[in-house]
């Protein structure tokens, strides 16, 4: 259960770290979100389907636990891995806010 945890927990802040800064950074790869998204989509399914089904998110697990009227006693994993996932990826993305990364490469975004 510790390695679902931790896959899903991978998984989801993977996923989320790449839409942090492709998607809401506003910068010249902004138009390439869409194409880093479903990559860092399909290497955290690649990763966690044989081991968890690869949730990656709760809404995605709990929809069929309820068609099927079945919740294992490991359903925890689908919730607490995923919110702890995004919490470690917002942490980075704050961490590295903090840094003032943007200056490290100033006029990176510049016409020329």
């Amino acid at each position: 259960r510790s390695r679902g945890l931790f896959l899903e927990a991978f998984g989801t802040c993977l996923l989320c770290t790449t839409v942090l800064f492709m998607a809401v950074e506003k910068h010249k790869a902004t138009f390439m979100a869409p194409l880093a998204i479903g990559i860092s989509l399909f290497i955290g399914h690649l990763v966690c389907v044989y081991y968890t089904g690869a949730g990656l998110n709760p809404a995605r697990s709990f929809g069929p636990c309820i068609a099927a009227r079945s919740f294992p006693n490991y359903h925890w994993i689908y919730w607490v891995g995923p919110m702890l996932g995004s919490f470690i990826s917002f942490g980075i993305w704050q961490f590295l806010h903090f840094l003032d990364y943007e200056t490290a490469n100033p006029g990176q975004d510049a016409d020329h």
